[in-house]
């Protein structure tokens, strides 16, 4: 990558036996990866100022949803990047405003067992509040910010996946012409 290498920490490497988040997190500034946790990275080319940000995960970890907004204000896009989709309602909830433009999620593995796009047990916080309204795909909000929840490649509890094959994504963000 020319710019930045970034990733979240997820439930997993925060719960109990699967990891020590700190190790992982230094692994991963060894590899020349820049864990975002409660921070952002602030990106500029030809004069626009991209940020990538994300809060710690939700159910482990200690998220900081108006630090995160705080160190995203001043670019010109953000690209929020919380391990679940349930940050999107957390961090609602607290700061009362939405402050990206792009958010990529992953965590419900589309569903991994999917009847009919249907998931009969969902993995949202939230329970059946909107547990399928963020099971996987693009989705345009209210707002009109994006987001992009992703199957991933991997399975949780049983190694199994049917009716939600395991996906990743290649975004390519274009600046707008305003002479087009």
């Amino acid at each position: 990558a020319h710019l930045a290498v970034c990733g979240c920490l997820g439930n997993h490497d925060r719960a109990g036996e699967l990891g020590d988040a700190d190790e992982l997190a230094e692994l991963m500034t060894d590899c020349g990866i820049v864990p975002l946790i409660n921070s952002s990275v602030m990106l500029e080319m030809d004069g626009v100022k991209l940020c990538i940000c994300a809060t710690d995960d939700l159910a482990h970890g200690e998220p900081a949803f108006a630090d995160v907004r705080d160190q995203a204000a001043g670019a010109d896009y953000v690209i929020y990047v919380p391990h679940s989709p349930d940050s999107l309602e957390a961090m609602r909830e607290e700061v009362g405003e939405t402050f990206f433009d792009l958010a990529l999620c992953g965590h419900t593995h589309g569903g991994q067992v999917t009847f009919f796009g249907f998931a009969p047990r969902t993995s949202s916080l939230y329970g059946n509040r909107y547990g399928n309204e963020y099971l996987t795909g693009e989705i345009e909000e209210e707002d009109g910010v994006y987001v992009i929840v992703s199957n991933g490649v991997g399975t949780t509890s049983l190694p199994v996946r049917f009716g939600a094959p395991a996906q990743y994504h290649l975004i390519t963000l274009r600046r707008e012409r305003p002479d087009r």
